[in-house]
């Protein structure tokens, strides 16, 4: 029910198709060995452990295809494997990569033991926070910001490039308009909603503070480019 009626739906069929084709053609030798799961507890120091399952672990390697475009939602959702896996079996050097449209791929990691659990422990923490109260943190605004703040914008040009992310475009909706956003805020949002609780110092605003604590650590241990 997801797709137009008549030759409109075999169309669109036929460039899915092309699409997975061409995807599955690029990761043919990351695609070599069989995937496997592998089971994850870890102890979080205060009485409490996170526990679960990471699937699509060929050999060292997490990799995960899309044939979308590569996006914020992807990479963090590999980095979350990543650190997970790193910190409940530290004797492997994990990596994980995750393959979009254009066969772009985002590859992370190796990262040591001792900083996968760091994070671990600061992502349950935003995660705890965020069942308190909302954060301003959308996913792919922030990830833009703290993208433009690490290749040395400063703060007011990194917000102006997230602004793109927040706001509705002409075809496509910013984040502006998703569910969450419109329940807490209200219709077409401005981005000052996210930006009027201040910083600690290191960022004007507790927007970039957050950005920048959830996505430099990512940041830090990516590479991208085209397979």
């Amino acid at each position: 029910g997801q797709l137009p009626p008549g030759p409109l739906g075999i169309a669109a069929l036929r460039d899915i198709d092309a699409k997975v084709d061409a995807l599955l053609v690029a990761t043919e030798t990351q695609r070599l060995l069989e995937p496997e799961s592998w089971d994850v507890d870890l102890d979080l120091g205060d009485g409490t452990r996170l526990t679960g399952t990471v699937a699509g672990v060929r050999g060292d390697a997490l990799l995960t295809l899309t044939p979308s475009t590569l996006s914020a939602k992807h990479r963090l959702r590999a980095w979350i494997d990543l650190v997970a896996l790193t910190a409940a079996h530290p004797d492997r050097e994990w990596q994980a990569t995750t393959v979009g449209k254009d066969a772009w791929s985002s590859t992370l990691g190796p990262i040591s033991p001792d900083t996968a659990e760091t994070v671990v422990r600061d992502l349950v923490s935003l995660y705890r926070n965020g069942l308190q109260s909302p954060l301003p943190l959308p996913i792919k605004t922030a990830a833009e910001y703290a993208g433009r703040r690490d290749r040395g914008d400063d703060p007011a040009d990194a917000l102006l490039a997230a602004d793109r992310q927040w706001v509705d475009g002409d075809k496509i909706p910013g984040e502006q308009s998703d569910a969450a956003h419109l329940l807490i805020h209200g219709a077409k949002p401005e981005i000052t909603v996210l930006t009027a609780a201040p910083g600690d110092g290191s960022e004007p605003h507790l927007f970039g503070q957050l950005a920048r604590r959830l996505w430099q650590p990512l940041l830090d241990a990516e590479t991208q480019g085209r397979l």
